[in-house]
């Protein structure tokens, strides 16, 4: 069994992340569901024994039912950030996909839980880069507010939304042949995928970019929208460690 740095990683990651108590019940299940109790029982007991050698996970604390290791980790102060809708600080916290490149080594629960969190992060970093975008995008500082629109699309090449906004600050930053490039490439990409056609407030905003005149169908940049803009497909790959 390959029980040195890369199981260390992962353990301390899992336990970084819950900042508190974890059964070890609950770590049997999720690094060996497939493996006997007796067996996985004593993996863990020497995942335990490697972690503690180890100058960085001195602070580990270990029990006969449950462990913890409380550190100070950016993924924490990212949530922190986004909880307390400080968007700016949040996005100057995120380090992309969690865990990138870290292998599991064939554990499925834990492959399911890295999936799920990834994902959850990934979306709290899309609201936060789409939350700071709008608010660069009232202070007409169009540029900078397409930049942040940019990187949700290159994520999320079916983020309706980002692309609405997008065609919004496109003549302040004079992006119009741009901005209708990206929405010629979305609605392909949009029909190619799911079917679909455009939403009719985009539709008015890209008519607005072709004739230079503002639109006459679409809701301002403010204004509630009825029905939510389509954010993209499910990921199924990765995004702070």
């Amino acid at each position: 069994m390959d029980l040195p740095l890369r199981q260390s990683l992962l353990l301390g990651a899992y336990l970084a992340h819950r900042d508190d108590w974890v059964g070890r019940e609950e770590l049997l299940a999720l690094f060996w569901p497939e493996v006997d109790e007796s067996t996985a029982r004593h993996n863990l007991s020497q995942l335990v024994y490697h972690c503690r050698r180890q100058p960085w996970f001195a602070e580990l604390e270990a029990e006969r039912t449950r462990l913890r290791w409380r550190v100070a980790s950016d993924l924490q102060l990212f949530r922190a950030a986004i909880g307390a809708g400080a968007w700016s600080d949040a996005l100057d916290l995120y380090r992309g996909p969690l865990l990138e490149g870290v292998a599991s080594g064939g554990a499925p629960t834990f492959e399911d839980w890295l999936e799920s969190e990834r994902e959850s992060l990934h979306v709290a970093w899309r609201e936060a880069t789409l939350q700071v975008a709008a608010m660069l995008e009232r202070e007409e500082r169009w540029a900078e507010a397409i930049a942040r629109l940019v990187t949700v699309l290159e994520r999320d090449p079916l983020a309706e939304d980002a692309l609405q906004a997008y065609l919004r600050c496109a003549p302040g930053a004079g992006q119009r042949a741009q901005a209708l490039r990206a929405y010629d490439a979305f609605r392909a990409t949009l029909r190619a995928e799911l079917d679909l056609t455009p939403l009719a407030a985009t539709e008015a905003w890209a008519g607005a970019l072709r004739t230079d005149t503002p639109p006459a169908d679409a809701p301002p940049a403010d204004a509630p929208r009825t029905g939510a803009p389509r954010t993209g497909a499910p990921r199924t790959g990765a995004p702070p460690t």
